[in-house]
């Protein structure tokens, strides 16, 4: 049981070491490193266009209101 498991442990050093010194498959890591700043924009493209869009309606609604009391007080 003691050799498997030290098999294994020397397969995983072997495992991390080869992939510390291989030179392909940088366009992945580059990837993954610039998904970060992409994605993030993107959520703050969509938090500023929900912001807007609430925006929107709060002023719909103070215009209603103030047409529909415009219209009261005329009476």
């Amino acid at each position: 049981m003691q050799k498997r498991a030290r098999s294994a442990i020397a397969t995983l050093f072997q495992t991390i070491q080869n992939f510390r010194a291989n030179q392909y498959g940088n366009v992945g890591i580059m990837f993954g490193l610039a998904a970060i700043p992409i994605f993030l924009g993107a959520g703050a493209a969509i938090d500023y266009s929900r912001i807007a869009s609430a925006k929107s309606n709060l002023v719909a609604a103070l215009d209603s209101a103030a047409l529909y009391a415009g219209a009261v007080v005329g009476k």
